[in-house]
Formats: C-alpha cells, sequence, structure tokens
C-alpha cells in the first residue's frame, strides 16, 4: 500500500500515473500551524500589515479546504480509473504526529509526499518536516514534484 500525502493539494496527475501499488490512501492533512507560518512569513517580508495577518490566515484555511476537496475528489476518481483499490482521508492537527500515526497503524510499503514546483509557500514550510519523518520512519519515502 502506498500512503499518498499531497502538501499543497496541487493537481498532478503525473504523480499519479507513476503509483504502482494496486491501493493507495490519500491522506490529506490539514495542520493551522502551517497556515499560521504562512500568514506570519507574508507580514515579516512586509507583503501584508500586521492587521492583516489574521484574515489572511483565515482565508489561508479556507481556501486550502477547498483545494483539498477538490484534490480529494480529482485523485479518487482518477485513481479508480487506473483500478486502484483507494480510501481517502482528511485529518486536522499535527502534520508530523499525522502521519507518524498513519505509517505506525497502516505500515505502507512507501509514504508518497507530492508537490507542485515553483513558489510554493506549503512545500517551503513542510520540507524541513517531511525530511526528518522520511528519515525516522521505517518505510520507503518518495518526494514528486
Amino acid at each position: 500500500m502506498t500512503i499518498l500525502v499531497p502538501v499543497d493539494m496541487k493537481k498532478n496527475q503525473k504523480i499519479l500515473k507513476k503509483i504502482d501499488d494496486k491501493e493507495v490512501l490519500l491522506l490529506c492533512i490539514v495542520d493551522s500551524n502551517v497556515q499560521e507560518i504562512i500568514a506570519e512569513i507574508t507580514t515579516e517580508k512586509g507583503w501584508l500589515g500586521d492587521k492583516f495577518t489574521t484574515s489572511f490566515k483565515n482565508a489561508l484555511n479556507k481556501q486550502y479546504e477547498r483545494l483539498l476537496d477538490r484534490w480529494m475528489h480529482n485523485a479518487e476518481t482518477a485513481l479508480k480509473k487506473m483500478n486502484k483499490k483507494v480510501e481517502s482521508r482528511k485529518e486536522k492537527g499535527n502534520f508530523k504526529e499525522i502521519i507518524t500515526k498513519y505509517v505506525d497503524e497502516q505500515n505502507p510499503d512507501k509514504l508518497l509526499f507530492t508537490y507542485k514546483k515553483g513558489y510554493n509557500p506549503y512545500w517551503e514550510t513542510l520540507k524541513p518536516v517531511i525530511n526528518e519523518l522520511c528519515k525516522k520512519l521505517k518505510v520507503t519515502c518518495v518526494i514528486e514534484n
């Protein structure tokens, strides 16, 4: 089984075609700390003023939830067309803890993280966490873009 974790919920059909396992668990994680960090970065860089940070963070959360729902639907549909057994899970909480829990419980053959190239604050924020997880967890880790 492959656990597929999209970092930024961007559509990427090429990656789905590379999955060779018959079973796929789509694990979509909403970690509000990530959106908060992104909002803080925009404030620190001077792109937004302090008073807009909270409303920007809320907008990021709403956008991320919409992207997540659309991504899950599209990925599930595409994988089913490839005759894969697909299960989708949406989790809220700490990204690192949720990944660790799922790897421990599901014992997958592969943990696949996906993201889109280019300016990507979600990837930049989660990259060190993912690299640490890949070193720590006893599973084959693949990062695709």
